[in-house]
């Protein structure tokens, strides 16, 4: 990730996709699709549901909105979200720590 060249308004409008300047959990969850994908690639049929990648797409939209939403609406507005990427926090090298990390489902 090259913060220098993230141009965040850009990134916020492309994942905005009924354009209201707004990102609610169904685009948040459609942002992290792929990458819960790779979380659960590891995985052979039927050592999960399809209610875990649930969960999982939830529960990051949550972490996001808990880091991001500054009024706590339930929304990011593209606002919040440029004013996020300012802060030193924005590139965080911690990854995410899945839900099954730690279970035995690992």
């Amino acid at each position: 990730f090259d913060k220098e060249s993230f141009d965040p308004k850009t990134f916020f409008k492309m994942h905005d996709n009924d354009g209201d300047n707004f990102l609610d959990d169904w685009e948040l969850m459609a942002l992290f699709t792929g990458e819960v994908d790779k979380l659960f690639e590891e995985f052979e049929e039927g050592e999960y549901d399809e209610e875990e990648k649930q969960e999982e797409l939830e529960m990051m939209a949550e972490h996001v909105k808990d880091h991001v939403d500054a009024n706590k609406d339930g929304l990011i507005h593209i606002n919040e979200f440029i004013e996020y990427t300012k802060r030193d926090d924005f590139v965080d090298t911690d990854p995410w720590k899945a839900v099954f990390a730690g279970t035995g489902y690992d």
